[in-house]
């Protein structure tokens, strides 16, 4: 990773804010970069919870966990939940509603049944609520969170996720409903407390989405805090070696045809692709984190090479509390 003092200060501004929702493309790879993330900031001695969105729940899956609404330790410092929109609005409604007869009434009846798909937005808004409820509404009991890391779905579909609570006037007027989505929206607004962070990689259309994704979230008030470049390839070789290494072996007998010349060109006008993209973002947003590309590493051992970055960077900080302002 790369070792810019504007990229140290960036990610220690991130670990100040209480929420991190990492959003991208489908296939940058958020949910590596989530967890790596979250293992990182556990491992500085914060108290972590990651929530994801996919119903799939990979990261449970990564971890050796089942999905879960309750949030389960994945590793020391660090717990995992998994969105469930059911869950989720029945732990809405014990908020919101007093009476403990009148939720037995509604829990049981049709209408309710019916409603959690049916109700145009509420089930969107209940789960990024959701946040929302794990930092501001956490039972007294229950030690807090220091940082609360989201997992966020695609760009478009999170849009729309984000999008809710910010229309709530229109869709849910003055009602109990309505005033906690104002609550949602002022909490997603406050760049102090909640931070958008995009992930990126280097290619074309990835690019190009981030960086309309980027202005999007602008102007619903979401300006993203950070742009994650994940992916970086760097090559140990250029173009110059290829050139004298092709000369030496073929001495004219097309060695430039060969299976390994081939694709040591390959790698090489991938690397440049890779290195153009990472300049346009840069010119786009001034400046990125870094992350190295681990094209053989998976799983876990994708996740664990990703939050020694993250630990490298961190180390290099003077020391914080993670998920605190001044």
């Amino acid at each position: 990773m790369q070792s810019g003092r504007r990229a140290l200060v960036m990610l220690s501004e991130l670990l100040k804010r209480r929420l991190l929702m990492v959003l991208g493309k489908g296939g940058v790879g958020r949910t590596s970069v989530s967890a790596a993330l979250g293992l990182a900031a556990s491992r500085a001695g914060a108290r972590v919870c990651v929530i994801e969105y996919d119903s799939r729940a990979p990261m449970a899956a990564l971890f050796g966990r089942e999905p879960s609404y309750a949030p389960v330790e994945a590793a020391p410092g660090m717990s995992l939940i998994a969105l469930d929109g059911e869950r989720a609005l029945a732990e809405y409604l014990r908020i919101t509603v007093p009476s403990p007869a009148i939720l037995r009434t509604v829990f049981s009846s049709r209408l309710y049944k019916y409603f959690v798909p049916a109700a145009p937005g509420l089930r969107e808004l209940i789960m990024i609520g959701k946040l929302y409820h794990e930092i501001e509404r956490r039972p007294a009991d229950l030690p807090p969170w220091d940082l609360v890391i989201f997992d966020g779905p695609a760009s478009g579909q999170a849009l729309d996720l984000l999008r809710m609570p910010l229309t709530a006037d229109e869709t849910f007027g003055r009602s109990v409903v309505g005033r906690e989505a104002r609550n949602v929206a002022a909490f997603l607004r406050d760049g102090r407390r909640c931070a958008a962070v995009q992930v990126a990689t280097g290619d074309a259309l990835t690019v190009s989405e981030t960086i309309e994704f980027h202005g999007a979230l602008d102007q619903i008030g979401m300006r993203p805090a950070a742009v994650i470049f994940n992916r970086r390839l760097t090559l140990p070789f250029g173009r110059p070696a290829i050139d004298r290494l092709a000369a030496a072996m073929s001495r004219g007998n097309g060695a430039e045809s060969t299976p390994v010349m081939r694709r040591a060109r390959r790698i090489l006008d991938a690397a440049a692709r890779n290195h153009q993209a990472l300049q346009m973002l840069e010119t786009a947003y001034g400046r990125l984190i870094e992350l190295t590309d681990y094209s053989d590493a998976h799983g876990q051992a994708l996740v664990e090479a990703l939050a020694k970055e993250f630990s490298g960077l961190m180390s290099q900080h003077e020391p914080q509390t993670i998920g605190t302002l001044p």
